[in-house]
């Protein structure tokens, strides 16, 4: 019986080395077709890692994945000692293997063994004995020696690095987030008002410098660069444009950019259906994209950064761009609108993101069922993310996924409406005064605005948001918010003050708000609702984009 803990080790290092062997492969291939050769430090750079995979998985006794590395290394052997030229065909078996593994990988993890796969196994190890014994025969050429991978144990005693379950650093977090809020219910707690104690002040602020350091440890070592997941991306690409018979080229930008795991793991799945919607929808074929005086090449570029507390992840291809026109006579189609006069670009877009919406006029087994960009939407908005779309006709889309930095505690600013209090993420907030009735313009369709620093803002009451009432409020303060290219200002009653807030997730019983991102927890025991800003202008049907001129 194998070690579970030793299984478990070789399960994430073998994902993690998969994830490096598909960009090394494409690369290969990618370089010889375009007349560059091929790259002998690439296929060592592929071989030694077949040879890890086999060295660690003949230890564990997982015979099926042993025996299709060593024939994978058999032609990886023959290519880098110039005995067969590389092929298209090479390259294809090449990544069966790695498909097959992570298949394995998946069967493992659940029976502990790869005994059930040795069909599969038999028979990929035929094609790799085929494609090397069918190659075309290339003159011989001097390599260098390919050293061995160092053994495990050398590896564990070079490295001061270990890896932790993600459940265990998602508990930790849970327990430091109590530590918050025990934190703010004993510093503020209401039969210590009107009183002061030296020597309790500064307890209290050495713990909270104690726990804000923790925080900010915990969210550490949650943190890790997307390059993995964005390497994984090139795999997707290569295989969406082979079936399409398309040119595409991936180009990665900001991989050393920190996101949490938890949304790594979550937007795997949504970039996986943009890119390969920017393939088969948004990239031309290579003819049309030479009549329209374009590379023959497509490009699609994968970024991230980090921009206001959000990670922004945005794919942009330069391809045929939406169709509006399109969209929109779907969209009549189904009886989702009547009259599209003067509906905004951004408003059309968002046709797509409904569930079976499709413009295709033919089904691929790529994309064309609808079924990709409402789960691009759902999931992001599970993260308290949102998706935005911008598109140029014949020029090409760009879709960019807003996500929380952070999906555990956030600075947020707490503000009371009718005694009730809710918490505004700081992120977004620009500015606060207090309103004055003299500069409050009330437009045609009954929305209001506010002259503010010679603009004019959209004003939004939260009371209204929860039918607390519509009183005339000429005390109140006006909170100026802004995010995802918008400007709002929110009428509250009162400014609470600023909070260290610990999220958590709305009960299911409550399903989805619109504006509701998610609650805490306040010193007082009572629960308060973080508001989500993109909801809020959705659900006031407000359409400001960033600011009005006056």
């Amino acid at each position: 019986m194998v070690d579970r803990e030793l299984l478990e080790g070789f399960l994430a290092d073998s994902a993690e080395m998969l994830d490096q062997v598909e960009p090394y492969v494409i690369g290969l291939e990618k370089s010889f077709r375009e007349g560059g050769g091929v790259d002998k430090e690439t296929l060592n750079a592929i071989f030694r890692l077949f040879h890890s995979l086999k060295g660690a998985s003949a230890f564990l006794g997982l015979e099926n994945i042993t025996k299709v590395t060593h024939e994978a290394e058999g032609l990886l052997s023959a290519l880098r000692d110039g005995k067969i030229r590389l092929e298209g065909r090479h390259v294809d078996v090449i990544l069966e293997g790695c498909d097959f593994i992570r298949e394995a990988l998946v069967v493992i993890q659940a029976d502990g063994s790869d005994r059930g796969l040795g069909d599969r196994a038999g028979a990929l190890i035929e094609r790799i004995r085929r494609a090397l014994s069918e190659g075309p025969v290339g003159p011989t050429e001097e390599v260098s020696e390919v050293r061995s991978e160092p053994t495990q144990v050398q590896r564990d005693l070079k490295r001061s690095d270990i890896r932790v379950d993600l459940e265990k650093l998602n508990e930790l977090n849970d327990l430091i987030g109590e530590l918050v809020i025990a934190e703010t219910m004993v510093v503020r707690n209401p039969d210590l008002r009107g009183y002061r104690f030296e020597n309790f002040e500064k307890a209290a602020h050495q713990l909270h410098l104690i726990v804000r350091a923790l925080q900010d440890l915990s969210m550490s070592l949650r943190m890790v660069p997307i390059g993995g997941l964005f390497r994984r991306m090139i795999r997707v690409v290569h295989d969406a444009a082979k079936r399409t018979g398309k040119e595409v080229e991936l180009f990665i930008k900001g991989e050393e950019t920190e996101v949490d795991k938890t949304v790594i793991e979550a937007i795997a799945d949504p970039l996986v259906h943009l890119l390969r919607n920017a393939v088969d929808h948004g990239i031309e074929p290579p003819e049309e994209r030479r009549r329209l005086g374009k590379p023959q090449k497509g490009r699609i570029e994968l970024e991230a950064r980090h921009e206001g507390g959000e990670v922004l992840i945005a794919v942009r291809d330069d391809g045929r761009g939406l169709d509006r026109e399109a969209i929109l006579v779907k969209a009549k189609e189904r009886g989702l609108i009547e009259d599209a006069e003067g509906l905004p670009d951004e408003e059309v877009y968002k046709f797509i993101f409904l569930p079976g919406f499709s413009t295709a006029k033919e089904v691929t087994d790529v994309s064309g069922r609808g079924v990709g960009m409402d789960v691009v939407k759902s999931k992001v908005e599970e993260l308290r993310g949102w998706v935005e779309i911008r598109s140029q006709k014949g020029q090409g889309t760009q879709v960019i996924l807003h996500l929380p930095l952070t999906l555990a505690i956030i600075d947020g600013l707490l503000v009371e409406v009718e005694g009730v209090r809710y918490v505004i993420p700081l992120f977004l907030v620009r500015e606060l005064f207090v309103q004055d009735r003299r500069d409050l313009v009330v437009l045609p369709d009954g929305k209001a605005v506010i002259r503010h620093h010679g603009r004019l803002l959209p004003v939004v009451a939260l009371r209204s948001l929860f039918g607390l009432g519509t009183r005339d409020n000429k005390e109140g303060v006006l909170v100026v918010l802004e995010g995802h290219g918008r400007w709002v200002c929110l009428e509250v009653d009162e400014v609470v003050g600023q909070r260290d807030i610990v999220i958590k997730p709305l009960p299911k019983v409550l399903g989805r708000i619109k504006g509701v991102s998610g609650c805490t927890i306040l010193e007082d025991g009572t629960v308060s609702l973080i508001l989500d800003l993109q909801g809020l202008m959705e659900r006031f049907g407000l359409r400001v984009q960033g600011e009005i001129k006056s």
